[in-house]
């Protein structure tokens, strides 16, 4: 696959020839800049393939001015900690997953 090519490519023996410093430098940045554009377009496929999956279990929701709300706490320091916070109210809609709250 890609990545063996990849691995083929950085760990090609060096020419029998001497090359200057500066020319190898050269050709290692190209290679540089090849392997992060390969890495690149991997992680875009993979990160669609993942929102995909995400997504296709996530339920849409859609709140209004003047809704009550509990708001997820990511940073739970142990398991009694209360996940959810709240309640909130919606007070404005900024775009389809962000909203300003009021207590």
């Amino acid at each position: 696959g890609p990545l063996k090519a990849l691995k083929e490519r950085f760990l090609e023996p060096p020419s029998p020839q001497k090359q200057s410093t500066a020319r190898f430098v050269r050709a290692f940045r190209t290679r540089l800049r090849e392997a992060n554009a390969l890495a690149r377009e991997h992680l875009r496929g993979v990160q669609d393939k993942m929102k995909f999956g995400f997504d296709r279990h996530a339920e849409k929701r859609v709140f209004s001015p003047g809704d009550s709300v509990l708001v997820l706490n990511p940073a739970t320091a142990h398991g009694l900690s209360a996940k959810f916070e709240g309640p909130y109210f919606v007070e404005k809609k900024l775009s389809d997953t962000s909203y300003v709250l009021t207590t």
